[in-house]
């Protein structure tokens, strides 16, 4: 199954696969400490789910560190200034 990035809503549980759209290209994220957008199976309209226990761990440890968050090299969480 190929990946895709899909962008964050900004107000749902950044958990769930219903927190994100699809995004046609490469969100702009920047650093900063507001999660931007995940990199993650499927790319139909939202994201395959439930998330694996390796993304949902990323997702936290971004939001706790605000930095993007890599897994076997490749980068699966963005974040951005708020």
């Amino acid at each position: 199954m190929a990946n895709c990035w899909y962008a964050y809503n900004g107000v749902g549980d950044p958990t769930q696969a219903v927190s994100y759209s699809l995004a046609s290209s490469l969100p702009s994220c920047l650093n900063g400490c507001a999660l931007c957008a995940i990199f993650a199976p499927n790319c139909a309209a939202i994201p395959a789910s439930p998330f694996s226990d390796d993304l949902k761990t990323a997702i936290a440890n971004a939001l706790s560190t605000c930095m993007h968050q890599t897994l076997n090299g490749v980068t699966v969480v963005a974040m951005k200034a708020s």
